[in-house]
């Protein structure tokens, strides 16, 4: 899940100066990666309870035919970062700069035997061998950024959460926006650390799925939680 908060006091050389007039509104924008149109209680699920997701449902706008440009998360993200398809820019595939040895050894072992025995995987074919000719890994530096955007009409911005969008040095999300970052930047990592407290958090293993590798190993590299400011998170909701 990704948080992305604008808020609209106007900042200039980092010295806060006059608010936006009250007709240019603060914006908050939630990304649930995978969420599927029934999995909350206001779209029809009757399993799941989902009050405070509904709350923003039924006291907002409910979208009921909107759909997300790609049903892989990075480039999904794209799409919704810049305004635009991501197979404009060639970045419709997982944004990853190359695969770890180890990563492939223990894909081979652990998931591509499995496709002969389990009728769900069947159909999944990844290209771990991409043709880097034909499409780019990452955020290209000339897309333009929501965030970017709205800091030319004067907002500050937050991201917190899940990056996802490339890890070169030039990609990060301070560098494409955003004034505070409190962020990781694989496609996934948890927020809490071992021993899990599986009386607040389900802590659920699946040996025969993509991700369970990057899931469940320690944090670290593009896994690790980082945080990047110019601002204190308080001050979008506070100003101080």
């Amino acid at each position: 899940m990704t948080l992305l908060v604008c808020s609209n006091r106007l900042h200039k050389e980092g010295n806060l100066v006059a608010p936006i007039p009250a007709e240019r509104p603060n914006i908050i924008l939630i990304i649930a990666d995978d969420l599927g149109y029934s999995d909350l209680a206001s779209y029809g699920n009757t399993a799941i309870q989902t009050p405070n997701m509904d709350g923003l449902a039924h006291q907002g706008v409910r979208f009921t035919r909107a759909y997300v440009s790609s049903p892989i998360c990075g480039p999904s993200r794209m799409g919704i970062m810049t305004g635009r398809y991501q197979n404009r820019f060639g970045c419709e595939y997982m944004p990853y700069e190359e695969f770890d040895p180890q990563f492939l050894s223990w894909l081979r072992k652990h998931y591509f035997h499995l496709r002969r025995t389990v009728p769900g995987l069947r159909a999944l074919k990844p290209r771990l061998g991409l043709n880097r000719s034909k499409y780019t890994t990452g955020l290209p530096p000339g897309e333009l950024t929501l965030a970017q955007l709205l800091k030319t009409n004067g907002y500050t911005t937050g991201l917190v959460g899940k990056w996802n969008l490339g890890e070169h040095n030039s990609n990060h999300p301070y560098q494409r926006g955003y004034d505070y970052c409190y962020y990781f930047d694989a496609a996934l990592t948890r927020y809490v650390d071992d021993p899990i407290d599986t009386s607040r958090y389900v802590s659920q293993h699946l040996p025969w799925a993509f991700s369970e590798l990057p899931a469940w190993i320690p944090r670290g590299g593009s896994t690790q939680i980082r945080e990047v400011k110019r601002y204190r998170l308080s001050y979008f909701f506070t100003g101080r």
